[in-house]
């Protein structure tokens, strides 16, 4: 018997669904393909225990199409392969080039192997200057589109 695994989608379903009354939460989890239900509801629980802010994430920065604009550049960092390629403490460094929701996103985004070996470490990071922050930004979206 396999073991079934969160994805991304679900972790992303519980963050949108984190926000409403648990009656609606309900609802639209009964809506989904039995197969999801599970695993978004886990996921939904983890998330709803944690102390992520979970209101300070929009629905339509999620969507695909967004136009919300950041000042990220537009590759986008999977932070679950950069997991399994650099140690915890590079992991934690890497989040701190992000702040507020997208952070904690992120973090909530993460394998829950690789969530309870950064989240501790991240206390203990100082806040990096500006230009080396640039430069560690730089790096990582050099190791992304290095593959």
């Amino acid at each position: 018997m396999s073991v079934a695994v969160a994805t991304e989608a679900h972790r992303r379903c519980a963050l949108l669904l984190a926000p409403l009354h648990p009656r609606d939460q309900s609802a639209l989890i009964a809506a989904l393909p039995s197969s999801d239900e599970p695993l978004v509801r886990q996921v939904l629980r983890e998330l709803l225990a944690s102390s992520l802010p979970i209101d300070a994430v929009s629905a339509e920065g999620l969507e695909a199409g967004s136009s919300v604009q950041t000042d990220l550049p537009a590759v986008r960092i999977d932070w679950n392969t950069m997991a399994g390629r650099v140690s915890s403490p590079w992991l934690a460094r890497g989040l701190t080039c992000l702040q507020g929701a997208e952070r904690e996103f992120c973090i909530a985004a993460l394998e829950p192997a690789s969530r309870a070996a950064v989240v501790p470490m991240l206390a203990n990071v100082s806040v990096l200057p500006t230009a080396l922050e640039a430069s560690l930004r730089r790096h990582l979206l050099d190791m992304v589109e290095a593959g």
